[in-house]
């Protein structure tokens, strides 16, 4: 008798996403329209992004832009809110920066580089994805 083929779901693909941490002391309003002015896009206010812990709901201001030239969507997401912090364990960060597809490694270092260089930004650096699930797993759409 053959030997039966087994298939199944690989559950941890890797994220088709890069993360970039921001800290900031500005307002996201501010930061993103510093980061248009910087990098030529266009991101808008749109739809907070919703979490539920412990019978709360958190609701974090969000910032979304496709650049079609790149095929890259571009989404600024506060790290806190009034309610609290969507990863209390990088309090020191306060907005996030996450595009998809993740773009190559030399486009990251590069927008890295110039995230830094803008005077509203103290400092801003990748986020090593398999350290904090939460980012890993976060769908932005």
């Amino acid at each position: 008798m053959a030997a039966k083929k087994k298939y199944g779901i690989r559950l941890d693909a890797p994220p088709d996403h890069a993360v970039l941490a921001i800290a900031s002391h500005e307002k996201i309003y501010r930061l993103a329209w510093r980061l248009n002015q910087t990098f030529g896009a266009a991101l808008t206010a749109t739809d907070p992004y919703t979490v539920k812990r412990k019978d709360e709901e958190l609701s974090f201001p969000l910032f979304r832009w496709y650049d079609e030239l790149k095929m890259v969507t571009w989404h600024l997401m506060a790290n806190r809110s009034a309610e609290g912090y969507f990863l209390p364990s990088l309090r020191n960060v306060d907005f996030f920066l996450l595009l998809a597809p993740a773009p190559e490694d030399a486009s990251v270092h590069e927008i890295i580089t110039s995230l830094r260089q803008i005077d509203l930004v103290i400092t801003a650096f990748s986020i090593d994805l398999s350290q904090y699930r939460s980012l890993r797993d976060l769908v932005l759409e």
